[in-house]
């Protein structure tokens, strides 16, 4: 329900996407991501309703993460892939240099890697991936670069692409506000997260915008899935 946030409010800008922002706060605000999406993103649950049906015992699964930060989804699936027997390689990419810098300074599983790039530059350079993947991207997008996202995704994946992403909610934004300064100290997780909620799309607001083909489900808590079978 919206009734507080009844639009996007797109002329708000997150703390860490400022170049001159503070680099230990930014670091730890990458360090702290794991945290928050273990706690509220589900990705368990899309891993083991739609990416362990995905895998072949003939050839590995190619999985993409666009905008992947600081790569502790990339670190977190090359883990549950190694658990389950599935054979898989991983990819993170994003075109911030802060990001990708973080992500190969961490330990990196043998399956994985990481690339500073933008998703389009690897229509060309990369063979298709079975599963193309993004968390909390859409948020930061207009609606023309979300149906550029759309196009582009929907080349390079082969099977299933996901985009996993923050419902704008009232009662979303209230929870967040409350809780968030007392998990996330010294980064910038607490005041841009809230950024982040007031940037987010509604369901209906992004059915209306994505292409043919494309469906939005809802999640709990506050999340919505962006589906797309090429």
């Amino acid at each position: 329900m919206t009734l507080f946030l009844k639009h996007r409010a797109t002329d708000l800008e997150e703390q860490m996407d400022d170049p001159d922002c503070h680099p230990d706060k930014l670091r730890r605000t990458y360090r702290q991501f794991s945290i928050l999406n273990r706690a509220i993103t589900r990705w368990r649950s899309i891993f083991d309703s739609s990416i362990v049906p995905m895998a072949r015992r003939d050839q590995p699964l190619r999985i993409l993460d666009i905008g992947c930060g600081g790569g502790d989804l990339i670190r977190t699936l090359a883990k549950w892939c190694r658990r389950e027997g599935i054979d898989a390689e991983l990819m993170g990419i994003d075109p911030e240099p802060r990001a990708i810098a973080y992500a190969q300074s961490r330990p990196i599983p043998d399956t994985a890697r990481f690339r500073q790039a933008w998703a389009q530059e690897l229509i060309s350079d990369e063979p298709p991936f079975d599963l193309v993947f993004s968390n909390h991207l859409l948020h930061h997008l207009t609606p023309q670069e979300l149906l550029n996202l759309c196009q582009t995704s929907s080349r390079l994946a082969k099977q299933l692409v996901l985009f996993n992403d923050i419902r704008r909610s009232d009662i979303g934004m209230a929870a967040f506000a409350l809780t968030a300064p007392l998990l996330f100290h010294r980064s910038f997780i607490a005041r841009d997260g809230i950024t982040s909620i007031r940037r987010s799309y509604t369901p209906d607001e992004l059915a209306r915008i994505v292409p043919e083909g494309w469906r939005v489900e809802n999640r709990i808590p506050f999340r919505l899935l962006l589906i797309h079978e090429p």
